[in-house]
């Protein structure tokens, strides 16, 4: 009988753990991918605006060198006293004309405009991904710590209600993990 019950509980563990690692490998690949896809759009929205704006100072320089072709659709902007194309606007935290200018982002410290529009977008979709993919990885634990049905964090007796939370003595206590929280966080069992 204890062969039968030993074999059952490999059997079951050999699933578990098959599942464990799909589900963990499932959850690096989307990790990954967030970080990828929120470093790579933050870099092209600050590499963009670094890249055109020397094409925008030789493209003033020689305006003011030859003078507009066309008075009406070249304007000088009042602060930096330099040409500026129709729909500019001058930013007063970067002290530049950004074209179709949307707003200053003070979180990535750049304008959001025409060139750059596109990437700011994505960083913000990526951003509301990894924000709920944070939450939802977090959620069994949040559920751990605030009970089943409270709301408030109870800090102190979490060693207690992990215990409470993988059984009794003789359930799953030697192969479930501990948790020990250090004594800096004013912890104590």
């Amino acid at each position: 009988m204890v062969h039968i019950r030993w074999t059952c509980s490999a059997a079951i563990c050999g699933r578990l753990r098959q599942r464990l690692q799909q589900e963990w490998f499932m959850l690096k690949l989307s990790y990954w991918s967030l970080v990828y896809n929120s470093l790579a759009t933050c870099s092209c929205f600050n590499v963009i605006d670094i890249i055109i704006q020397p094409l925008f100072w030789i493209i003033d320089h020689v305006i003011r060198y030859t003078g507009p072709e066309v008075a009406q659709v070249v304007s000088i902007c009042k602060v930096c006293i330099a040409p500026k194309p129709p729909r500019t606007h001058h930013c007063s935290v970067c002290q530049k004309c950004v074209l179709k200018m949307d707003h200053h982002c003070p979180w990535l410290n750049n304008c959001v405009g025409f060139y750059n529009h596109r990437y700011f977008f994505l960083f913000s979709v990526y951003m509301c991904a990894a924000a709920f993919y944070v939450s939802i990885i977090t959620y069994p634990l949040f559920a751990i710590v605030t009970g089943s049905n409270t709301v408030t964090s109870n800090i102190h007796n979490l060693p207690s209600l992990c215990h409470r939370h993988w059984g009794q003595q003789g359930d799953l206590q030697s192969t479930s993990p501990t948790l020990s929280l250090p004594s800096s966080l004013g912890a104590t069992r």
